[in-house]
C-alpha cells in the first residue's frame, strides 16, 4: 500500500537519492539492513535515511 509520495529537498542521501527527486513511501512487513526508510520526526517533518543497523530487543 502506498502511503505518499515525497520530493526530496536536501542531499543528504545523494547519490542514492538527489535533490528535487521524487519518492514513493511504502509501508513495508518487513526492514533489512540496506534498506531506505521515510519517517516522520518529533518536528512531524519527513526524514529519510538508509538502515544500517538493526537493534533487536
Amino acid at each position: 500500500m502506498v502511503i505518499g509520495i515525497l520530493i526530496v529537498v536536501t542531499g543528504s542521501m545523494e547519490p542514492s537519492i538527489n535533490i528535487k527527486e521524487m519518492i514513493v513511501i511504502k509501508e513495508q512487513k518487513d526492514y533489512k539492513i540496506g534498506d531506505i526508510v521515510t519517517y516522520k520526526d518529533n518536528n512531524n517533518n519527513f526524514v529519510t535515511h538508509r538502515i544500517v543497523n538493526i537493534m533487536r530487543k
